[in-house]
C-alpha cells in the first residue's frame, strides 16, 4: 500500500484500475469463504477466521491510503446506487 500511496496523485487512472483489482478479488474470496461455511467444508473454515481479518485489514489500509491523498470519498463499502 505505502508504494501505490505514493504514486496515487500521479498515477490516478492505473492505481484505480488495481484498487478495482482488489475489490474483484476481495469480493471472490468473501464468497469463497461463505460457501466453505454453507458445505461446513473444515478445511476451508479452518481459515474463513483468519481470511476475512486480513480482507478487514487490507480495506483499512486502501481507505487510509485513499483518504492521505484527497480521494476519501471514492472509499465506500458494499454496494453502489
Amino acid at each position: 500500500m505505502v508504494v501505490l500511496g505514493k504514486r496515487l496523485k500521479d498515477h490516478r487512472k492505473e492505481i484505480s484500475d488495481v484498487v478495482l483489482s482488489f475489490q474483484k478479488a476481495t469480493r471472490t474470496l468473501q464468497h469463497i469463504c461463505a460457501h466453505g461455511k454453507v458445505e461446513k467444508e473444515q478445511r476451508m473454515v479452518d481459515f474463513v477466521p483468519k481470511v476475512k481479518k486480513n480482507l478487514e485489514l487490507l480495506l483499512f489500509k486502501v481507505k487510509g491510503m485513499l483518504e492521505a491523498n484527497g480521494m476519501g470519498q471514492a472509499f465506500w463499502l458494499g454496494t453502489r446506487e
